[in-house]
């Protein structure tokens, strides 16, 4: 019987070291595996705060972004404003330079009549002279028809009733003379007041030819102005626009940008979640390992007990 216990104390003995060492290294194991566990757990957690800040400032980020895509979408819409108002402006001003033109036609039209008329009248005034000419002779003629009439009856005068009949005619003679000149007066009063009548008309002629001459500058001027204007108006009406294409573009990619910056903040969100769960998963694993902690020490308190036992066998 000693002989038998002996071997079978002996395996029993070599048998509890062996539990020992494998009990040991779970042991060792388990501690690793503990601190492993706790560090995921800190980490985690510090990685759950990082990305809750990140999410955070991504949202604050997406405000701004928002804000400012806000603010570009306003400035989007005034330069689409100015551009139809610069449109407008250009088109009034096409319209004011049409009619600066038609009216620079009109005044040189009125101006080729005017001096059509100015020459008319003057070739008039040529023509009164003319006349008044004619009326000097007409005068030098009646006088001199008078004179020969007053001879005539002078010499009639001394013919006696020889030359009555002549005296008659003489004075018939001297009496058309008279009728001439005082018709021929009456003439000349007439182109004496043709005559006043073509200056007047002249002068105001040639005041209205200089009135339309500077109407015609000022036309001109006005003209040259509004061309002016329909160009600068053009080139910011070009402006306007490519700062609307500008904006309208920036505004594109702001939304863009927002967009992204909400998948990110979306995204650092989830990552948060899922760190969480990871944490959450990794104290688990600390409260499952705490417990084969305890069952270890349980094996060991048995184990110390089974070799009492032995021993006191």
């Amino acid at each position: 019987m000693p002989s038998n216990r002996g071997p079978n104390a002996g395996g029993g003995a070599v048998g509890a070291d062996g539990v020992d060492d494998v009990t040991e290294e779970i042991d060792s194991a388990i501690t690793e595996l503990a601190e492993a566990s706790e560090s995921m757990v800190y980490s985690s957690q510090e990685i759950s705060d990082l990305a809750e800040v990140q999410s955070t400032n991504m949202h604050e980020v997406a405000g701004e972004v928002s804000n400012l895509s806000a603010s570009v979408e306003q400035i989007a819409s005034s330069a689409d404003q100015t551009k139809a108002m610069s449109d407008q402006a250009r088109e009034l001003a096409a319209k004011g330079r049409g009619s600066a033109d038609n009216a620079a036609d009109a005044m040189e039209t009125v101006d080729d009549v005017t001096t059509d008329v100015y020459d008319e009248i003057v070739e008039l005034r040529q023509k009164v002279d003319q006349i008044d000419n004619v009326i000097e002779v007409i005068n030098e003629i009646a006088d001199q028809t008078n004179l020969l009439a007053l001879n005539a009856s002078i010499e009639a005068a001394r013919a006696g009733e020889a030359g009555a009949g002549f005296a008659v005619v003489a004075d018939e003679v001297k009496s058309l003379a008279e009728q001439s000149r005082e018709s021929v007066s009456e003439i000349e009063d007439v182109v004496v007041d043709i005559q006043q009548s073509t200056e007047t008309t002249v002068e105001n002629i040639e005041a209205a030819n200089e009135e339309v001459n500077d109407g015609i500058s000022e036309v001109s001027a006005a003209v040259s102005a509004l061309r002016s204007i329909d160009s600068a108006v053009g080139e910011a009406a070009a402006g306007a626009e490519e700062v609307a294409r500008a904006t309208d573009q920036q505004a594109a990619s702001t939304e863009e940008v927002a967009s992204l910056v909400d998948e990110t903040a979306r995204g650092a969100e989830e990552v948060a979640s899922e760190i969480d769960q990871v944490a959450a998963a990794a104290e688990k694993q600390t409260a499952k390992i705490s417990d084969v902690t305890l069952l270890l020490d349980r094996i060991d308190d048995e184990k110390g007990n089974a070799n009492a036992s032995t021993r006191g066998m």
